[in-house]
């Protein structure tokens, strides 16, 4: 859709992995929906931020991007953006450091790990590096 060779810009930056995020809905009657939609962003990028090199690839409203800067998520413009349903969309890239570093503030990233780690998808890289306490307290 955006004619944006991924595989290129991954060699050009060193990038080693490729991880691509689809879109995320949350009801906007939802009482706690800003709360849900930061739950699914850091379940989303959790498995990133465990990979060093790795970058992460979206389409996203040019609204919602704003919104993840406002959270603390730096992303860059991969190229220009389309009209699509009725808004602006763009294509962005995070790196696996840049979304390290909104895991590691946010308050459901305790949460998030207990997760990855009950369903046998834990890495002991994210927790090593900061919060060797989870293990400990587990």
């Amino acid at each position: 859709m955006f004619k944006i060779d991924v595989l290129n810009f991954s060699r050009q930056n060193n990038y080693r992995e490729i991880w691509h995020i689809g879109r995320f809905a949350v009801s906007r009657t939802e009482k706690d929906g800003a709360k849900l939609l930061k739950q699914l962003i850091a379940l989303a990028i959790y498995p990133i931020c465990e990979k060093n090199g790795a970058v992460m690839v979206a389409e996203c409203d040019k609204k919602f991007v704003r919104g993840l800067n406002l959270l603390g998520i730096k992303t860059k413009q991969l190229g220009p953006g389309i009209e699509y349903l009725g808004s602006e969309t763009i294509p962005i890239y995070s790196t696996s450091e840049w979304l390290r570093e909104f895991l590691y503030a946010t308050p459901n990233f305790e949460h998030v790990a207990k997760f990855y780690e009950t369903n046998g998808l834990f890495n002991d890289q994210l927790n090593n590096d900061k919060y060797d306490l989870l293990k400990i307290s587990a």
